[in-house]
C-alpha cells in the first residue's frame, strides 16, 4: 500500500512539473508577442488618434499602429487637443499604460495591441499626413484632429 502511493505521488510530481513548464512557456510566449512601444517618453509617439471615448490609436516613429481599449468610458478624449501619454517607470507604453486627459482624469488601458490603424483608406491617412508646406503628422490642412506632434510644435 506504501509503495502504491509512493508511485502515485511521484506520478503528481512529474505531471504538475510538466504542467508548470508548460504554463511558463505559454507565458514566455503571451509576454513575446505583447505589443509595446519602446521609449514613448522619450519622443518614441509619432501620433494618435481617439476612438470615440472607448480607445485610441497610436502610432510609433516607426509608424507602426496600435490600439489601446480603455477598462471604461474616456469622457474628454473625443474632444482633447492634446493628451498626456503615462508610461511604465522603462518608458514604454503597453497594455498598463494610461492617457491623462485634460478635466477627464486618467484613463486605464485594457489591452494594447498591434493595429493597422484608424479605419478609412491608407491612402486617406497618408495624404493627410503628408500636406505640403506643414511638417509630417500635421493634418491641420486635412480638416482632421491635430495628432501631439503638430500640436507641441504649433500651440
Amino acid at each position: 500500500m506504501l509503495r502504491t502511493h509512493a508511485r502515485h505521488a511521484v506520478a503528481a510530481g512529474v505531471l504538475a512539473a510538466l504542467a508548470s513548464v508548460g504554463t511558463a512557456r505559454a507565458m514566455d510566449s503571451a509576454a513575446a508577442h505583447e505589443a509595446s512601444i519602446p521609449f514613448a517618453n522619450l519622443g518614441g509617439i509619432y501620433d494618435w488618434e481617439a476612438d470615440g471615448d472607448h480607445g485610441i490609436w497610436v502610432q510609433d516613429i516607426r509608424r507602426q499602429w496600435y490600439y489601446a481599449k480603455f477598462m471604461g468610458p474616456c469622457t474628454g478624449l473625443p474632444f482633447a487637443f492634446r493628451v498626456g501619454f503615462v508610461t511604465e517607470p522603462t518608458g514604454a507604453l503597453n497594455r498598463w499604460s494610461s492617457v491623462r486627459v485634460r478635466d477627464s482624469g486618467r484613463c486605464y488601458f485594457a489591452s494594447f495591441e498591434h493595429s493597422a490603424g484608424p479605419p478609412g483608406p491608407a491612402a486617406d491617412r497618408a495624404a493627410q499626413t503628408l500636406i505640403p508646406g506643414l511638417p509630417a503628422g500635421d493634418r491641420r490642412g486635412a480638416g482632421a484632429a491635430l495628432g501631439p506632434s503638430a500640436r507641441s510644435r504649433h500651440l
